[in-house]
């Protein structure tokens, strides 16, 4: 199993828009093949970080989600629209 975690530092006056436009990836998301979670978290001290933790069965369908036209466009506009920064690590399952 392959997991990611993924930090995303809303600038304040985004961060509903980032949590919408999330929270639609996150419907789209948990239909795809390998798919086996896909949850959004608000850091309960800092409202304006969000965190994505992801789950795919395999590297390969995790990769192939990563190049969905849908996840290469939020990357290009939302992201960087809405976010100060965004950190990720990715692993897998000891």
């Amino acid at each position: 199993m392959m997991y990611c975690i993924e930090y995303f530092y809303a600038k304040p006056q985004f961060r509903q828009l980032l949590i919408e436009s999330l929270l639609a990836l996150t419907k789209i998301v948990k239909n795809e093949k390998g798919c086996l979670q896909y949850d959004l978290i608000q850091d309960s001290h800092n409202p304006n970080l969000i965190i994505l933790v992801v789950q795919f069965s395999d590297p390969q369908t995790m990769q192939q989600h990563e190049q969905q036209p849908y996840i290469q466009k939020f990357a290009e506009n939302e992201l960087k629209q809405y976010c100060d920064k965004m950190i990720w690590n990715d692993g897998a399952k000891l």
